[in-house]
């Protein structure tokens, strides 16, 4: 029995590491480890009281340890296990602000304490009543987050989370407190079968899917390497190679006044071609070290709408047969860096733009608030990204421009860069032939309150 506790604790401890700072992490966690915690109990009834009856040993001074221990891992297994879902169904859906979630966690906790004064509240009868209500409400909570999601990519997570948390936790309702009731303890060993259908579950979603933002945290991880190691080895390598180009550019100088004073025809149209490919070859020196190198935040209370709407003005989308749909609802003010994120949009911009085909070219940008995230967001009906690609478009030095040598595949890096800078997240939904939204994600308490 002591190995359920063991996966259930493993389970508990990668939710808690992955995200640690994030309530919903830390009550999905918590849910685990209460739930896995009625493993002790078992197994000191199994093994220690056993092999002591057996071998008709004394009592000992850490007998009152144990046994300590076995009853607190009992009284979370059934009483603070159906709160910590319930406080992980609130969490996780946002539907409150995070002060009004702490007040109200501090009424459903009333049900969990209740048993130690009241020993009427320790009736299985009883227990099943307010266990079931708290378990159903929280599964409940994580189906209408899943089903009112409009963003799909966001929504696949979010089912797979909803799936996995509600069919375990309903057959542990069954398996912990409906037999209890019923007395079919006989069919309570099934909890350890569920347990490791949990955690061969857990892996699963985990390696193919993701589960609560763990499979995506790892690739952000991996992402946020590159750029460090770009900060440092990519600068030293465009500061040499812009000192070879300055070189290129002089003696193409030198021949163009060669050819100048021969009055050479082709000689000029040589040296020409040597001063273009110089001057382009230091431009892309340029973008690359200035992308690149360390990135120094100076924020500022930024109207959201003014910068959007500066920066999308600067293109010429009236040629481009281009129709822009916007979507301000409130006014915003966020704290951030105005000049890097009106690069950051200006890049998003300049690839939609790009993207954008056919007779019916159209941008949405905007903004909006979800939960405690505030989310700015640029979307076209292009070509899209094929799926393939879109995990690797915002690492250094990689496009899908192919065929344009201006497109060096910094632009995503260093926006991904910045947004992260700002504590933020960016996100690429995307569908091959059906177009792309870049996602801008910041906490709510970056927006200045009006």
């Amino acid at each position: 029995m002591i190995l359920g506790f063991i996966l259930a604790a493993t389970i508990a401890v990668i939710l808690w590491a992955s995200q640690p700072g994030k309530p919903s992490s830390r009550f999905a966690g918590l849910t685990f480890f209460t739930a896995g915690a009625g493993f002790i109990v078992s197994a000191v009834e199994m093994n220690f009281i056993a092999y002591r009856s057996k071998y008709s040993l004394r009592a000992n001074w850490y007998e009152d340890l144990i046994f300590l221990i076995s009853d607190v891992s009992l009284y979370s297994s059934i009483y603070v296990f159906p709160y910590c879902y319930l406080m992980f169904g609130l969490t996780y859906s946002e539907r409150f602000r995070p002060k009004i979630t702490k007040y109200v966690g501090l009424a459903l906790f009333i049900p969990v304490v209740l048993p130690l004064f009241w020993p009427v509240f320790l009736n299985p009868e009883v227990v099943l009543a307010w266990v079931s209500v708290y378990i159903f409400t929280s599964s409940l909570l994580l189906i209408l987050n899943y089903v009112k999601e409009r963003i799909q990519e966001k929504k696949r997570h979010k089912g797979i989370t909803a799936f996995f948390f509600v069919s375990l936790t309903s057959i542990d309702l069954f398996t912990g407190y409906v037999f209890e009731v019923f007395d079919y303890s006989a069919l309570k060993h099934l909890n350890l079968g569920l347990v490791i259908l949990a955690f061969m579950m857990f892996v699963y979603f985990i390696i193919r899917n993701g589960l609560l933002g763990i499979r995506f945290h790892m690739e952000r991880q991996q992402i946020g390497q590159s750029m460090s190691g770009l900060s440092t080895g990519s600068f030293k390598l465009s500061h040499a190679l812009k000192n070879q180009i300055s070189k290129i550019k002089v003696y193409g100088l030198i021949i163009r006044k060669m050819a100048d004073e021969s009055e050479n025809a082709d000689l000029r149209i040589q040296s020409d071609r040597i001063m273009n490919v110089s001057a382009d070859m230091l431009l892309m020196m340029n973008r690359i070290e200035m992308q690149s190198n360390a990135i120094v935040m100076n924020e500022s209370e930024v109207d959201v709408e003014k910068m959007m709407d500066s920066v999308i003005e600067s293109f010429d989308l009236a040629s481009a047969e281009i129709k822009v749909d916007k979507d301000y609802p409130f006014r915003a003010l966020l704290k951030c860096d105005d000049v890097h994120m009106k690069e950051v949009l200006n890049n998003l911009f300049s690839n939609a733009i790009d993207a954008a085909h056919g007779s019916n070219n159209r941008l949405w940008l905007g903004y909006y608030e979800t939960g405690r995230t505030f989310v700015i967001y640029v979307k076209d009906n292009g070509c899209g990204i094929p799926k393939q690609d879109i995990r690797k478009v915002i690492q250094p030095f990689y496009t899908t421009k192919k065929s344009d040598a201006q497109h060096f595949g910094m632009g995503l890096s260093y926006c991904y860069f910045v947004v992260a800078r700002h504590q933020g997240d960016l996100r690429i939904l995307s569908e091959a032939g059906r177009g792309t939204e870049v996602q801008l994600r910041f906490k709510r308490s970056r927006l200045v309150s009006m």
